[in-house]
């Protein structure tokens, strides 16, 4: 096997493990949506607050069990403005929660 491959797959295991614990076995405390999903974009990565969203929301709002796990929604466009996240999951529900600028790019592109 690869060193390089073995390397890469202990430290994502590693890592992996480590965010379960951090949030208390309720998922990662954080999600880089750029590396995690191969977002195409030339804004600096959304470091998805998983654990404040979680404080605030149920688990429902966005998984289809309130253990987590797999999303209620489809990812399929990574690209631009018009991508999925922007489309489909963010800009929808900080609207809906009347998140005060939660469609303004620098407030999550930081």
């Amino acid at each position: 096997m690869n060193k390089r491959f073995f390397f890469a797959t202990m430290l994502t295991g590693i890592f992996c493990i480590s965010g379960v614990l951090i949030a208390g076995g309720k998922g990662p405390e954080n999600i880089d949506l750029k590396a995690k999903y191969k977002v195409e974009a030339t804004k600096p990565a959304v470091v998805f607050s998983h654990h404040k969203h979680q404080a605030k929301l149920e688990c429902t709002k966005c998984h289809a069990s309130a253990e987590g796990g797999k999303l209620k929604f489809e990812i399929n466009n990574f690209a631009g403005v018009g991508n999925d996240f922007h489309k489909t999951v963010c800009w929808p529900c900080h609207k809906e929660m009347n998140v005060p600028k939660g469609t303004v790019c620098a407030s999550c592109h930081k």
